[in-house]
């Protein structure tokens, strides 16, 4: 079917199989891939997940060649950084990591009309780093890890799959967190309507839960 519609340039986003190298050779320009990640790091299927369970700072959009089926490695077209903010989480993230990149892949197109493919820059692979897709065992969050820790997963993990942290037998989905500065407060777990209150490796917190 593509072959019949002969296309000069195929354009990837998001998608979750490795392309052939009997389709990659059909178009005169090539396949490229708009990736959510400032390329080599990050390489993989969920990269803005990861960005934020990691703590960074910034990110950004990479459109590049699809040249075999290495994941995410063939030579950089254009590139576009964004500064991660405090309030971010994967829903957030996604969202203006897709603004960003119309303007991205409009100038990689016209690079790409304008420029032979050997003068693109190849990726840097000692730089390269590569991630598995997330799955709902990252969403669960564990209180013998340090608040800062908890916080990035609930980001991460929001709104889909949702952070979860388990208390007895019961498993709660979170929405949000809060150190409680007066340890005093505490002395067991406690649940109230929309909240869940634990112990963690820095003292008590206060899990706002769906």
């Amino acid at each position: 079917a593509i072959k019949r519609l002969s296309p000069e340039l195929i354009v990837v986003g998001s998608f979750d199989q490795i392309i052939p190298d009997d389709i990659i050779s059909i178009p005169r320009f090539g396949v490229i891939n708009v990736h959510p990640s400032l390329l080599p790091k990050y390489r993989g299927a969920t990269p803005t997940a990861w960005v934020l369970l990691n703590g960074e700072e910034e990110t950004g959009v990479t459109v590049h060649f699809i040249e075999d089926s290495n994941i995410d490695s063939g030579r950089i077209i254009a590139q576009a950084r964004l500064n991660i903010n405090h309030s971010d989480n994967d829903g957030i993230l996604r969202y203006r990591l897709a603004v960003l990149s119309e303007d991205v892949l409009l100038d990689a197109i016209n690079m790409i009309l304008t420029t032979d493919k050997t003068r693109f820059t190849t990726q840097n692979e000692a730089e390269a780093t590569y991630y598995p897709k997330r799955t709902l065992n990252d969403a669960e969050i564990d209180p013998r890890k340090t608040f800062k820790e908890i916080a990035n997963r609930i980001k991460a993990m929001t709104p889909y799959p949702g952070a979860f942290i388990l208390c007895g037998d019961n498993r709660y989905v979170v929405k949000s967190a809060e150190l409680i500065e007066d340890k005093g407060l505490f002395n067991a777990p406690q649940m109230g309507e929309g909240y869940l209150l634990l112990d963690t490796l820095e003292g008590p917190v206060k899990f706002y839960t769906l």
